[in-house]
């Protein structure tokens, strides 16, 4: 199985933070190797714009 080098965590609201497992998430990924990067205040349904929008900050 080959595992990538980098992950990107979609998110809309903060109960995912709030409930810690963001963190938990982010800390899996980070012990696996795997850098992440987050995107937030995403709407529920997101539009195309949205998804452009996202696709633009992946670095």
């Amino acid at each position: 199985m080959r595992i990538g080098k980098k992950a990107t965590i979609v998110i809309g609201g903060q109960s995912i933070r709030k409930s810690g497992y963001l963190d938990k998430i982010q800390s899996y990924l980070h012990k696996a190797g795997i850098e992440t990067q987050l995107i937030e205040g995403v709407e529920n349904d997101p539009s195309i714009q949205t998804a452009q929008k996202g696709g633009k900050s992946i670095h």
